[in-house]
C-alpha cells in the first residue's frame, strides 16, 4: 500500500508524514509532492492506492489533480483536506467521488480513522478486481469464453477491465526444478509459494506485475504480462525473468527455466497460449534458459540407439559405470547433432528401463516393486522434464538396480533382513509374499533361499519365533494363554497349543506349571 501526499505547505506534508502512525496501518511507503506537477510524475513512476490532497496550490488546484486521476481511470482513493469550507469546492470533490474532504487544522485521530475506511475499501476493492481479472484470464485462455475481437473487447468492457485493443501482452512458459532433496525437506506447497512469492516481489521491484499466473501441473506456471511504459517490451520483459531465475537460485537453491511468446494481442493470447504449452512442455532444454518462442527445436531423426545392446552387455556384468556412460554419451552424441527430442528421448528411456526390469529379473528381483519407493517416484515423475532430470533419473535407475543385485546376491543380507522383520513382527501376518516385497525378490525364488539358508521353511521359522516369544510369557508373566496366544500372533488358542506341543514337546499349559 503506497501513499502520496500533495500539499504546497512543506510543514503540513513534514506533519503527516510523522504524526500518522503509516506503518501501522499497513502503509509500506509514503511519497510526498508540493504541487501538482511533482504529484503527477510521482503517480507516473509509482503505484499509488492513496492520496491525500490539499486543493488551493500555486500551480494548480487538487481538484484539478484528482480530475486528471480520474480522467486516465487510475484507481487512487482521494482524502481531500484543506483550509476552504466553500461549498462548491466540496461539491466538486464528491463529483470527483472523493472519499472524504477534511479541513485544516487536522484531527489526527478523525484522519486515521478516514485512513483505515480508505485502506479498507481499497483492499476490498484490490480483491474484487484480482478476482474479476483472473476469471477472465482463465476463460479466455481455456477457451471457456470467445476470443473473437470484437465480442472479446465487448466482454473486457462488460467487465469494467480496462484493456485496450492496441494493447499486447507476453505469455511465459515458466518451470521450476527443485532436486529431490529439496522435495524431500519441503513440501510441493511450500515450493510452490517459493516461486509465487519471489516472482511477485522481483515483479513488483520493477513496477510491473502477471495479469495471471497459472498452475499448469507440478512446478510448472503460465503467466500473461500486460506491456506498458514500465515494461515495454521483450528485453524489459527478459531482464526482469532474470532477476526472477537469480533469486530463486540465491534464496531457494533451485534452477528455473522461461520461454517467452512474442507480444500479441488480448485476441491472440488464446491460440498463444495453447501453442506455448503444447511445445514447452516438451522442451528438455529449458530449464536454466530464457528463450523465446519458439524454441530451438531439436530435428526429427530415425531412433536407432546402438548404445542399447553394449548397456545390456555391461548390465549382465553388473557394471554400473559403464552403463551409465554410455548412457551419457549417447545423451551427449544426441543434443550435439540436435536430434533429441522428446519423442526420442521416451523411446530411449523406455528402452533402457525394459533392460534393467529383464536384468532384475534374472536375478529374481521384482523391479516394480524396487522402484515403487518415493525418491524413484520423484525421478520418473520428473525425468522428461529437462537434460538434468533426465539424466539424474537414470542415475538413479542403474545405481538402484545394480547395487541391489549386489545385496541380493548377498544372500546372508537378505536373510538377515528377512529374519530381523520376523522378530520384530511376529505378532502380524506373515507370509511369503509379505517377506518378499520387503526384499523385492521373487516369493517363490525367497521361500527356496531362506530353506537353503536357514535349513527350515519361512512359515516354520515364523512359528517358532512366534512360540519362543510365548515361552518367556508363559514363563514370566500372569497373562491368560488364550491371550498370548493372540499377543504372538496365532489366530486362535487351539492351533496355537497344536504348534505349541509340536515344537516343544507339551502343551502352554504344562510348559507354564513346569516353569512355575
Amino acid at each position: 500500500m503506497n501513499v502520496l501526499i500533495i500539499d504546497d505547505d512543506r510543514f503540513v506534508v513534514a506533519a503527516l508524514e510523522k504524526k500518522v502512525m503509516w506503518r501501522e496501518l499497513g502503509v509500506e511507503r509514503v511519497y510526498t509532492a508540493y504541487n501538482i506537477r511533482q504529484a503527477r510524475k510521482v503517480i507516473e513512476e509509482n503505484t499509488i492506492q492513496l492520496m491525500l490532497c490539499d486543493i488551493e496550490m500555486p500551480q494548480g488546484s487538487g481538484l484539478e489533480l484528482l480530475a486528471w486521476v480520474r480522467d486516465e481511470k487510475l484507481p487512487i482513493e482521494t482524502i481531500i483536506l484543506t483550509s476552504f469550507a466553500e461549498f462548491d469546492y466540496a461539491q466538486d470533490a464528491v463529483k470527483l467521488d472523493c472519499l472524504d474532504y477534511l479541513l485544516k487544522p487536522v484531527n489526527y485521530g478523525k484522519l486515521t480513522e478516514i485512513i483505515q475506511k480508505a485502506i479498507k475499501k481499497i483492499r476490498e476493492q484490490e480483491k474484487a478486481k484480482k478476482s474479476i481479472v483472473q476469471q477472465f484470464w482463465q476463460e479466455l485462455l481455456q477457451r471457456e469464453t470467445t476470443d473473437e475481437k470484437e465480442l472479446l473487447m465487448r466482454k473486457v468492457e462488460q467487465k469494467q477491465l480496462d484493456y485496450r485493443e492496441e494493447e499486447t501482452f507476453i505469455l511465459i512458459f515458466a518451470g521450476i526444478y527443485p532436486g529431490y532433496d529439496q522435495t524431500a525437506e519441503y513440501t510441493e506447497a511450500v515450493l510452490d509459494f517459493s516461486f509465487k512469492n519471489i516472482w511477485s516481489e522481483v515483479f513488483l521491484q520493477h513496477r510491473a506485475k502477471a495479469e495471471i499466473l497459472i498452475d499448469l501441473q507440478m512446478f510448472y506456471y503460465l503467466a500473461v504480462i500486460r506491456l506498458d511504459e514500465k515494461v515495454s517490451g521483450s528485453k524489459a520483459v527478459k531482464q526482469i525473468l532474470k532477476s526472477v531465475m537469480e533469486n530463486l537460485g540465491r534464496c531457494m537453491g533451485y534452477d528455473s527455466g522461461f520461454c517467452m511468446s512474442k507480444p500479441v494481442s488480448i485476441w491472440e493470447c488464446a491460440d498463444t497460449f495453447e501453442e506455448l504449452t503444447n511445445v514447452c512442455s516438451r522442451d528438455l532444454f529449458c530449464r536454466n534458459n530464457i528463450s523465446e518462442y519458439p524454441p530451438a527445436l531439436q530435428k526429427e531423426s530415425a531412433y536407432a540407439p546402438a548404445c542399447i545392446s553394449q548397456i545390456e552387455i555391461f548390465l549382465k556384468h553388473n557394471n554400473q559405470e559403464q552403463v551409465l556412460t554410455a548412457i551419457r554419451q549417447y545423451i551427449q552424441e544426441q543434443c550435439q547433432k540436435k536430434t533429441f527430442t522428446y519423442t526420442v528421448a521416451w523411446k530411449f528411456k523406455r528402452d533402457v528401463e525394459q533392460l534393467v526390469l529383464s536384468y532384475l529379473q534374472e536375478k529374481e528381483i521384482e523391479g516394480h516393486r524396487l522402484f515403487m519407493d518415493e525418491k524413484s517416484g520423484y525421478y520418473e515423475k520428473r525425468a522428461l522434464s529437462s537434460i538434468e532430470d533426465y539424466q539424474s533419473c537414470f542415475e538413479h535407475m542403474i545405481t538402484r538396480a545394480v547395487e541391489y543385485a549386489g545385496f541380493a546376491e548377498k544372500s546372508k543380507s537378505v536373510i538377515d533382513i528377512v529374519t530381523g522383520y520376523i522378530e520384530k513382527n511376529y505378532e502380524q501376518e506373515i507370509n511369503k509374499k509379505t517377506l518378499a516385497d520387503i526384499v523385492y525378490l521373487n516369493p517363490d525364488y525367497l521361500g527356496k533361499l531362506f530353506k537353503k539358508k536357514t535349513g527350515i521353511s519361512v512359515n516354520n521359522y515364523v512359528m517358532k519365533v512366534r512360540v519362543e516369544k510365548g515361552k518367556d510369557l508363559l514363563a514370566n508373566t500372569d497373562i491368560p494363554i488364550n491371550v498370548i496366544a493372540l499377543d504372538t500372533g496365532f489366530s486362535n488358542y487351539s492351533y496355537y497349543s497344536k504348534v505349541f506341543k509340536e515344537l516343544v514337546g507339551c502343551t502352554p499349559n504344562e510348559y507354564r506349571k513346569k516353569m512355575e
